[in-house]
């Protein structure tokens, strides 16, 4: 086993002589006893450049977000009022339809996301600056759970697992809608009335997963008998979301003018917190960065320096090359 090492006898000047047995002494139980494995902490230097680097990378990612949301509302905000001016000049000759069929497809094909997610939801508005996420709404098409039969009927739903209720005979709207929440809460799924029909929410993620489908099964009263069946899932379009914009007709074109103005209002508003953010984001980085003065700068430097010269780190070095076969805890207790 490696002996403790005798520091004095390092020479200042000159050749490192070898390590004779001369220097080796035996093992004390305190030696053999302690850890392999010493905690050394931080210093406060090396602690507080952690604390800054840690501000200054969240600062950072701030600020990429609000540049993104710059870069995808600016554009969006411009097709926006171009596409309301189209729509209030009105017109049924087919080049005016071409003009808002074309310009409707580019709002829709705009890009939108940062970091590989979604930047703006259904509703238009920043995914990253809501504390309640926008849901996503839907129906089951060519299906109505809601109605009044005479007898029982236990229904079957999967995805991912299989849950099951039992829809009672005669029960109302009220007391269905109760069931099929406990049926679809497993899932993520919120059953609710919405402009008088069985309407479901869930957040974007359940929505993705769902892919447009359910598969369901019943008694053949309300929903087919034996194996599962797909039902095709109608989205709600909140009044925000182009995707359900209807403009064929000049009633469609009529009531579609608020809500392209309500987007158009929302938008702005959102790119001038955004531009706000934005600054307050650069000129926080930028303290951030420069928050070592030139006094606790120069002190540091001048710490540095005595580190680094004289008989303290030069010298502990000329001892860790001397003494190349000591162990671990005698090296890590050289430089302390």
């Amino acid at each position: 086993m490696l002996s403790p090492v005798n520091e004095p006898r390092i020479p200042a000047v000159g050749g490192q002589p070898r390590l004779t047995a001369a220097a080796t002494t035996t093992p004390t139980s305190a030696a053999i006893a302690a850890p392999t494995n010493l905690l050394v902490p931080l210093s406060q230097h090396r602690l507080s450049s952690y604390q800054r680097w840690e501000k200054i990378t969240q600062r950072h990612k701030s600020l990429l977000l609000a540049e993104a949301s710059v870069g995808a509302i600016g554009p969006l905000l411009k097709l926006m009022k171009s596409f309301y001016k189209v729509v209030s000049e009105g017109g049924d000759e087919a080049k005016e339809a071409r003009k808002r069929q074309l310009l409707h497809r580019r709002i829709l094909s705009l890009p939108n996301g940062f970091q590989g997610e979604p930047l703006l939801d259904n509703r238009m508005q920043i995914r990253f600056f809501q504390s309640q996420p926008s849901k996503r709404m839907f129906t089951l098409g060519g299906v109505n759970l809601l109605t009044e039969k005479s007898r029982m009927e236990e229904i079957h739903c999967r995805h991912h697992s299989v849950s099951k209720v039992v829809l009672p005979a005669g029960a109302e709207p009220v007391e269905l809608i109760r069931v099929l929440s406990s049926l679809m809460s497993s899932f993520g799924i919120n059953a609710e009335v919405h402009q008088q029909k069985l309407t479901f929410s869930c957040d974007e993620p359940v929505w993705q997963g769902l892919n447009g489908q359910l598969m369901m099964r019943g008694q053949g009263q309300r929903l087919p008998a034996g194996d599962f069946v797909p039902i095709k899932l109608a989205e709600v379009h909140a009044w925000q979301d182009p995707k359900g914009w209807l403009f064929s007709t000049h009633s469609e074109r009529q009531k579609l003018l608020p809500q392209i103005k309500g987007v158009i209002a929302q938008l702005t508003r959102q790119l001038n917190q955004v531009s706000s953010l934005l600054s307050q984001q650069k000129q926080l980085l930028e303290g951030v960065k420069g928050q070592l003065g030139a006094a606790q700068l120069e002190s540091n430097l001048l710490e540095l320096n005595n580190l680094l010269t004289g008989n303290t780190f030069s010298q502990r070095i000329r001892n860790l090359m001397a003494q190349a076969n000591a162990s671990r805890n005698q090296t890590q207790s050289l430089l302390k």
